[in-house]
C-alpha cells in the first residue's frame, strides 16, 4: 500500500490574481467586456495593473484555488505550476505557502513574467477579467516532482494547462508516476474551449489514467459529442472510476460504478463567483481522501464552493484553516468540515468579520444592492463565466435594441414575402434552400467559434444592421437563421454560452412579428395552417427525441445531405 505525505497534489496554472472592486465606468474606460475574460500581452498587463490602484493582489489560477481551500480545509496538499523569478512570483510563492501548501516548482530563469489575472469585480457580482499567461504556460516534463507526486493520494489536474504541448507531456508523465505508485489522478475539464481543443488529448489521458474526472454539464456533453446529459455521464461513469458532474441549479451528480449520489444545490448570497468551482474541487477531494463516502464528499464540495461564493476572491484565499472549519461548521458541517447529515439548510451563510485590508462588499439589499442568489454548484476551474443561458446583450448593444430590429425586420420580410408573386417565389425557393443548406454545413464542419479571449471583430453599430438584415432574411423565409444569428452575435462580442440563449429568443421574436403579419392576411387555408401547425408539434417532439439518442456529428451529417437533395431536387424542378 503506498505511503501518503500529501492527500492532494494540484498541477496547473500559476497565477497572481489582482482584484479590484469597480463600476461599470471602469469597464468602459479600458474597453472590456463586461463578464468576458480576456487574453492580454504583458504590456497591456503592466498597463492596467497601473490603472488598478486599491486593487488586493493575491495567487491564484484554477488548481492553485484548490489546493488553497484544500489545505485550509485541513488536508496536506502540495502544488505544482510556474512563475518567474520576479515580484510576482514572490507574491504567487510567499501566499501559496502562507496559507499551508507546500511549493518548491523552481522559478523560471527565461525573461517571462509571472502569469496574472486582472479581475474587476462590478456592484452586481460580475467578475471581468484579463489574464496574462506569462510564465505558467511554461511548465514542463522537468517541473514534475515524483517524489511529490508518488507521496501524494490524489494528484489533481488542472485543464487549462493542456493547451501547451509541454504541459500535456508533463500531465501524462505525472499521471503515470501517480499509478505507479499507486496512487489516483483526478482531472478537471476545466473549459468547453479546452474540451474543443484537445478532445481526443483528454480522452487519451482519461482512458491511460484518469480515476476522477471533474465536468460540469456543458462540458461531459462536449467531451462524448452528444447532447443528452444521461448519456456523457453514462459514458463518464464507464470511463473513470469517480465522475463528479455538477449542473448549476440541479446540484452535482458523482457517480462511481453502479452507485449514483445527487447533491442538491445550495442558495447563496453572490458577492464574487471567481474560482467557486475550485472550491468544489476542494471540498469533494478534502473528503475523499479523508476516506468518506461520496456524499458527504460532494456535500463539503457544495458547502465550500457556498462560501467561495460568498466572499470576494482575496478574502477567501486569505483565510486560516480556523476561519473556513468555523464557516462551515455554522453552516452545518460537522467534525472536521464534513456536513452532519439533517443539518439544517435554512437561510445563507454567516459571515465572520471581513479580513483587514480587504474591502469585502456583503451581498444583500442592506446598502441598496440588488439581493443576488447564486446556486452554489460551479464547475471546477478559474477562468470562466457562469453558463446559465440566459439572453443579453453585448457592450453598446443591449437586449432591448436587438428586440427591436428583430421585430422590425421580421415583419418586413413577412411582408416582401406576401407581396412577391407566387413565379418569382417558385422560382427563389431553390436558390434560398441552397442558401440555407450552404449555411447550416457551413455552421456544423468549418465555422471556427470565436473563443472569449478574442476581441470582437466587428462594432456594435455594425452588429444592429447585420441583425436587422438576419430579421428580414427570416420573416421572408429563415432557413440557416439560427446559425447566421450565431455568427452575428459572437462577431459582436457576445460571449458563445449567452448567444445561443439570444439567439433563441430573437429568433422567437421574428417569427412572432412575421406570424402577426400574416395573421392580418386574410387569404389563408386555416385548415392547411393547423394541420402544419400540428405536424410541426410532433415533429419537433420527435426531433428531440431523435436529438437525444443520435450523436451530433452524425445529424449534422443527415441534416446536410437532405439539404442537399432537397436542393437538387427543388433546381430539377424549377
Amino acid at each position: 500500500m503506498a505511503v501518503s505525505q500529501f492527500d492532494i497534489t494540484g498541477i496547473g496554472n500559476a497565477i497572481v490574481d489582482f482584484l479590484l472592486q469597480t463600476d461599470d465606468e471602469f469597464l468602459k474606460r479600458h474597453d472590456m467586456p463586461k463578464g468576458a475574460m480576456s487574453l492580454i500581452d504583458a504590456d497591456t498587463a503592466t498597463r492596467l495593473t497601473e490603472a488598478m490602484q486599491g486593487g488586493h493582489s493575491a495567487s491564484g489560477g484554477s488548481a492553485a484555488n484548490s489546493c488553497a481551500v484544500a489545505a485550509a480545509l485541513g488536508a496536506r496538499v502540495a502544488f505544482l505550476g510556474k512563475v518567474a523569478k520576479d515580484e510576482m512570483g514572490e507574491v504567487f510563492r510567499r501566499e501559496i505557502a502562507g496559507v499551508g501548501v507546500h511549493y518548491a516548482t523552481p522559478a523560471l530563469e527565461a525573461p517571462v513574467p509571472t502569469a496574472r489575472c486582472l479581475i474587476l469585480v462590478t456592484p452586481d457580482g460580475q467578475r471581468t477579467m484579463n489574464t496574462y499567461l506569462g510564465a505558467g504556460g511554461e511548465f514542463a516534463l522537468h517541473d514534475i516532482d515524483e517524489t511529490i507526486i508518488a507521496a501524494s493520494k490524489v494528484t489533481y489536474l488542472e485543464g487549462y494547462l493542456f493547451d501547451p504541448p509541454a504541459a500535456q507531456s508533463a500531465f501524462i508523465e505525472a499521471a503515470r508516476m501517480a499509478r505507479a505508485a499507486g496512487q489516483e489522478v483526478a482531472l478537471s475539464l476545466s473549459d468547453a474551449f479546452c474540451v474543443d481543443r484537445h478532445r481526443e488529448g483528454f480522452k487519451r489521458l482519461i482512458a491511460e489514467g484518469v480515476d476522477i474526472l471533474f465536468a460540469n454539464e456543458t462540458e461531459i456533453c462536449s467531451l462524448y459529442e452528444v447532447n443528452s446529459f444521461e448519456e456523457a455521464a453514462t459514458r463518464a461513469a464507464l470511463d473513470v472510476k469517480i465522475a463528479v458532474l455538477t449542473r448549476s441549479e440541479q446540484g452535482s451528480l458523482i457517480l462511481r460504478g453502479e452507485e449514483s449520489v445527487l447533491i442538491p444545490a445550495e442558495e447563496v448570497a453572490l458577492v464574487d463567483s471567481t474560482g467557486a468551482g475550485d472550491a468544489y474541487a476542494a471540498g469533494f477531494l478534502t473528503a475523499y481522501t479523508r476516506g468518506e463516502g461520496l456524499e458527504a464528499a460532494g456535500k463539503l464540495g457544495t458547502k465550500a464552493a457556498a462560501l467561495a461564493i460568498a466572499r470576494i476572491g482575496a478574502a477567501r484565499r486569505r483565510m486560516s484553516c480556523g476561519r473556513w472549519s468555523v464557516e462551515l461548521a455554522a453552516a452545518g458541517a460537522g467534525p472536521g468540515g464534513v456536513p452532519r447529515r439533517g443539518a439544517e439548510r435554512g437561510g445563507g451563510w454567516r459571515l465572520l468579520p471581513d479580513l483587514p485590508g480587504f474591502a469585502v462588499r456583503r451581498a444583500g439589499p442592506a446598502r441598496g444592492e440588488h439581493h443576488l442568489h447564486h446556486r452554489a454548484l460551479p464547475r471546477p476551474g478559474h477562468h470562466r463565466l457562469d453558463r446559465t443561458a440566459h439572453g443579453r446583450g453585448a457592450a453598446g448593444l443591449s437586449l432591448r435594441t436587438l428586440f427591436t430590429v428583430s421585430v422590425i425586420g421580421g415583419a418586413i420580410g413577412a411582408i416582401l414575402l406576401l407581396a412577391t408573386p407566387v413565379s418569382v417565389f417558385t422560382h427563389l425557393v431553390p436558390w434560398l434552400i441552397a442558401f440555407a443548406t450552404i449555411v447550416f454545413i457551413w455552421g456544423s464542419f468549418f465555422r471556427k467559434p470565436r473563443s472569449e479571449d478574442e476581441a470582437p471583430p466587428i462594432s456594435p453599430r455594425m452588429g444592429v444592421v447585420m441583425q436587422f438584415i438576419i430579421a428580414i432574411y427570416g420573416g421572408y423565409f429563415g432557413g440557416g437563421i439560427g446559425i447566421l444569428m450565431m455568427a452575428a452575435l459572437t462577431a459582436v462580442g457576445l460571449a458563445v454560452r449567452h448567444a445561443g440563449a439570444t439567439k433563441n429568443v430573437l429568433a422567437g421574436v421574428v417569427n412572432v412579428a412575421a406570424v402577426v403579419i400574416f395573421l392580418v392576411e386574410s387569404k389563408q387555408n386555416w385548415l392547411l395552417v393547423g394541420v402544419l401547425a400540428i405536424t410541426a408539434i410532433i415533429g419537433g417532439q420527435v426531433g428531440v427525441l431523435i436529438l437525444r439518442h443520435v450523436p451530433e456529428k452524425v445529424l449534422r451529417v443527415v441534416v446536410s445531405l437532405i439539404g442537399i437533395a432537397l436542393t437538387i431536387g427543388m433546381f430539377l424542378k424549377a
